[in-house]
């Protein structure tokens, strides 16, 4: 194993400066999405988080999406309806893509960089079920 050779470890990985650009992004894509989820849902709750700890601190993410999708206030137009059920699809999506980046465990399956989440390489039983984020081609 090499240690402190950053250089080779990426290239080994095959985290290019592209690729590595691109995942960048994500990361930073989902953090300015979440944190604006959130004072989205103290507009439609009505809340004022001066002083207090919001219900929505510390909560999953999922949790926060959730909450939007369930809202009474943006479905009480029917048009909006769909724009929101697609919008929470996707963030749900979005954010098993982070979760596995910042969470899974970085890998080459082949030439491509893959990060696996849950993975169960020794027996153990994990809570969440596997997943995975191939960070290949259509990165670059």
């Amino acid at each position: 194993m090499t240690y402190g050779r950053a250089d080779t470890l990426e290239e080994r990985l095959g985290l290019t400066p592209m690729v590595s650009q691109r995942i960048a992004a994500i990361i930073i894509f989902a953090a300015a999405i979440e944190h604006h989820l959130e004072r989205a849902l103290w507009k439609l709750e009505g809340a004022n988080p001066t002083g207090i700890r919001p219900e929505t601190d510390a909560k999953m993410i999922s949790d926060l999406i959730g909450c939007l999708k369930h809202s009474p206030q943006p479905c009480q137009q029917e048009r909006s309806a769909p724009l929101l059920e697609t919008w929470c699809n996707a963030a749900r999506l979005a954010f098993a893509i982070r979760n596995d980046i910042a969470h899974g465990v970085p890998t080459n399956l082949g030439d491509t960089l893959t990060f696996m989440n849950n993975p169960r390489w020794h027996g153990e039983k994990r809570k969440r079920p596997v997943s995975d984020y191939w960070a290949g081609r259509s990165l670059s």
